[in-house]
Order: C-alpha cells, then structure tokens, then sequence
C-alpha cells in the first residue's frame, strides 16, 4: 500500500486517496472598476465537486458564491474629508454550500463562509 493510498478494513480494497479528500480543482475571479471617486467589483468562487473516501464515497456537490461591492470616496477638500464608504453583498445568489458529510455539515476550511446572503457597510477615513 503507497503513501496516497488507504483502506477502511483489513480485507477491503486499496483505494487511492488522491484527488479524492479535497477538490481536485477550484478557481477564484473577480472583476473591478474605478471612475473617479467611484469603484465596483464582482467576486465569483468556485470549488469543483469531489468524493470523501472516508465515508463510502460520499459525493460533495460542487458550489460557487458571488459577491460584490461598491465604493465611493470623498474629496480631501469635501465637508466629509477623505472619506470611503463602501457597500457590499455577500453569496448575492443565497446559495447553501454542499453538504461535506451528514453528521458533520459544511466543509468550513473549503466553503469559508456557509452563511446565507448578507450584506456590510464600512468606512474608512483617512487622518
């Protein structure tokens, strides 16, 4: 038996662990803009399905979440200062992450954030 290979009893079949704990592939992209004091970007995370080895082969469906924001910033010279605002939405499509395994729940390492949408507003003022 090698290094990336396992087996759940004694008398089972060797099966190789690679490609099979952890996606075999995932991507992340995002696109941004500016005009003037204006700005945008679109975030998009993708992680590929994949089997768990350790529960008989348990498929863990494939997810990806959309996020995006918007920013503006004030002039120095304004009434506001050197102001940022900015407003962003989280999983924008409220899509529920797969389930990783039925008596555990959410992979948190792979899925980051298994919350629903949700949005934030922050600002930062510079001194």
């Amino acid at each position: 038996m090698g290094f990336y290979a396992a087996r759940r009893f004694q008398n089972d079949p060797v099966v190789s662990s690679v490609g099979r704990s952890l996606p075999g592939y995932r991507s992340q992209s995002s696109v941004a803009g500016q005009k003037r004091t204006w700005g945008a970007n679109l975030n998009l995370n993708y992680i590929h399905r994949y089997r768990d080895f350790r529960r008989d082969g348990w498929e863990v469906g494939r997810y990806s979440m959309l996020a995006g924001s918007v920013t503006d910033g004030f002039a120095k010279t304004s009434e506001l200062g050197d102001l940022r605002v900015t407003l962003g939405l989280e999983n924008i499509l409220d899509r529920d992450p797969p389930l990783d395994n039925p008596n555990v729940g959410y992979n948190q390492g792979l899925v980051g954030c298994p919350g629903g949408r949700f949005g934030h507003l922050s600002e930062r003022r510079a001194f």
